[in-house]
């Protein structure tokens, strides 16, 4: 089970009119962060996205996602040290998966 952290920053809105471009952007402040992971529940494939850093990178990805429907985005980041994670719920007007 991952470990909660605040050295994880997710940003995203609360609310997304459309659900088949959702901006997020992610960034770890955790050591030797090795992978970011974004994972959303509901959606009929959860793993929304999957970042690979190099040693000495900055841990920051930006992209666009789609939700099905309203619900929780997670995010969690590999390092040496273990698993972490933060999540955000939102909500959606309309599903952008179909």
């Amino acid at each position: 089970m991952p470990q909660t952290s605040t050295q994880i920053t997710l940003d995203l809105p609360q609310l997304a009119e459309n659900g088949a471009l959702v901006p997020i952007t992610v960034s770890s402040q955790l050591r030797n962060t090795r992978d970011i992971l974004i994972l959303v529940d509901g959606n009929p494939q959860p793993l929304a996205a999957c970042f690979s850093f190099p040693d000495g990178t900055e841990a920051f990805a930006a992209t666009r996602i789609r939700l099905a429907h309203s619900g929780t985005v997670y995010v969690a980041v590999r390092t040496e040290q273990g698993l972490f994670a933060t999540s955000r719920a939102i909500e959606v007007t309309v599903g952008g998966c179909g």
